[in-house]
């Protein structure tokens, strides 16, 4: 090993500009990328709750029947 300390690499106020160039093309990218993945979602929720709206039109209004439950098994007598 060396004695030799690294310096840090200072930026040139042209390098900063580049780099917050680039910095902000990404941010604009990863934003347009959320829009449309969230456009996606909601055109798919949509399009769900339309076919769920169908399909409860269509069905005759009946209270859902409810699961029978097991019956329990009574206790022997104890002695």
């Amino acid at each position: 090993m060396t004695d030799q300390q690294a310096v840090p690499h200072r930026l040139t106020p042209i390098e900063r500009a580049e780099r917050n160039l680039m910095r902000q093309k990404d941010a604009e990218q990863a934003m347009a990328e959320h829009d449309r993945a969230q456009a996606a979602l909601y055109s798919n929720m949509e399009r769900l709750r339309a076919e769920r709206l169908k399909r409860e039109a269509a069905a005759p209004s009946e209270p859902a029947a409810k699961p029978r439950r097991a019956a329990k098994k009574v206790a022997s007598a104890r002695a």
